[in-house]
């Protein structure tokens, strides 16, 4: 073609094939990072559960020694 077209198409080619990999690269990073806060919700919750079990289980020994 005369109009340029040709090195036009090559550029919007190469751009789209740029854009597609960032956007590869960016689902992962999403994916890795809903692994990572998977992770971190499970820690916390372990935690919350270990928090609230100490002092349950103090009341617990101390109500049957009183008793």
């Amino acid at each position: 073609m005369e109009n340029g077209w040709d090195k036009y198409q090559l550029l919007v080619l190469n751009k789209l094939e740029v854009l597609e990999t960032n956007i590869s690269r960016l689902e992962r990073n999403v994916n890795d990072m809903g692994i990572i806060i998977e992770g971190l919700k499970f820690k916390a919750g372990l935690l919350g559960a270990l928090s609230g079990a100490i002092p349950t289980s103090i009341g617990l020994i101390w109500l049957i020694m009183k008793g």
